[in-house]
């Protein structure tokens, strides 16, 4: 047990020299993402945890660049949530990057409608992968789930984004292959 925590827990993922961990947590009651020193032989709590995005929006899928200078994830923050009924709720989300120096706040790097999550950096940091939802057919502007994805790459500063695949079904969850090819479900 590596935190022992009332609140969820999910998402982990471990920085590039393996001595810390991020997650998503909901301690702050809603979805944050947390460093935690990564200590395998000691059950840590969640005053050991730093909240790295502090925001009323949600933040999810975290990961690393390369280096572990920077961490990339997707979020809805200051972005509309279409409440249907007392369940559903839809939401966009987008694409950011924080400087793990904590220089400035989060950098938005994709501003798309509907959800694009999910990055992943590639080996030599110069680019990520996300999916979009983005140019699907049937779609209804800022209502996330009803089309199909694809998957997406952009420079690492969010230039020269462009489709990898088509959004005639959906693929998710992209994953760089140390070749550079990329995988996804």
């Amino acid at each position: 047990l590596l935190l022992d925590s009332d609140a969820l827990e999910d998402q982990a993922a471990f920085s590039p020299d393996g001595e810390s961990i991020v997650f998503v947590g909901s301690a702050s009651g809603n979805a944050e993402i947390y460093l935690l020193p990564f200590r395998p032989r000691r059950t840590s709590s969640m005053r050991d945890a730093r909240n790295l995005t502090g925001n009323a929006g949600g933040d999810f899928r975290p990961v690393f660049s390369p280096d572990g200078r920077k961490l990339a994830f997707s979020s809805d923050r200051d972005l509309p949530i279409e409440v249907l009924n007392p369940i559903t709720r839809f939401r966009s989300g987008d694409v950011y990057v924080l400087d793990m120096t904590g220089a400035a706040s989060p950098q938005r790097l994709t501003d798309a409608p509907d959800w694009d999550g999910s990055p992943a950096w590639s080996p030599d940091g110069r680019s990520i992968a996300f999916y979009s939802e983005r140019n699907s057919a049937n779609v209804r502007p800022g209502v996330s789930g009803d089309q199909p994805a694809s998957i997406w790459i952009m420079s690492a500063d969010g230039s020269q984004q462009r489709a990898l695949t088509s959004a005639a079904s959906t693929t998710l969850s992209p994953a760089f292959l140390p070749d550079g090819r990329i995988l996804f479900a």
